[in-house]
């Protein structure tokens, strides 16, 4: 019993500590903190830190987004591959959850030359929700359907937003929904 609560005080140590590292590594924009829009935009997307600002460029699509993003090459190459970025224009609200290269990287080399196109393609579409734009805030605990087809399950540890086992770690919010930057690659459940 004695260990169990040992595990959980490491366990609630480390992502406390990996949440202070995110955060002391992020550029300070005030007008993201604020919740306040910048007069100048740095870039075509208006980036919500700590997801408190509810800021957007109403010309902007989550596929815009997703093209835009500073180190996300292997997801935006995945998801040109993948063919489902004909799905996503026909309208609707999405949700992409895109993976840093850093967190591709963090992958063993194999993983993804060993997968067949249809297994990218699956991998892909576990990264996105059909039908909402959803709000990593208001989602405590729950599971979403990707359009995978499986579950994705939303947890918060120490109040810090979590997507199966990766972190949130910023959102851009566009006209038809919002595309969350995760640590991790999200791994589609076996069959």
């Amino acid at each position: 019993m004695h260990r169990n609560w040992w595990i959980l005080i490491g366990v609630v140590i480390v992502v406390a500590l990996v949440s202070w590292w995110l955060a002391a590594t992020r550029p300070f924009n005030p007008s993201t903190t604020t919740g306040e829009a910048s007069s100048t935009p740095a870039t075509s997307t208006t980036q919500v830190q700590a997801f408190t600002a509810t800021n957007s460029m109403q010309h902007d699509t989550v596929q815009g987004i997703l093209a835009a993003l500073p180190n996300a090459a292997q997801f935006q190459q995945l998801f040109a591959e993948s063919g489902l970025s004909s799905s996503i224009k026909a309208g609707g609200q999405y949700t992409i959850f895109v993976p840093t290269d850093a967190a591709f990287a963090q992958l063993p080399k194999t993983t993804l030359t060993k997968m067949t196109e249809a297994q990218k393609k699956q991998l892909v579409a576990y990264h996105i929700v059909a039908g909402s734009a959803i709000n990593a805030n208001a989602e405590v605990a729950g599971d979403v359907r990707a359009l995978s087809g499986d579950l994705l399950n939303f947890t918060r540890i120490n109040n810090v937003p979590m997507v199966d086992s990766a972190i949130i770690l910023s959102a851009y919010k566009g006209t038809n929904g919002v595309v969350y930057v995760i640590s991790a690659v999200l791994i589609p459940p076996k069959k």
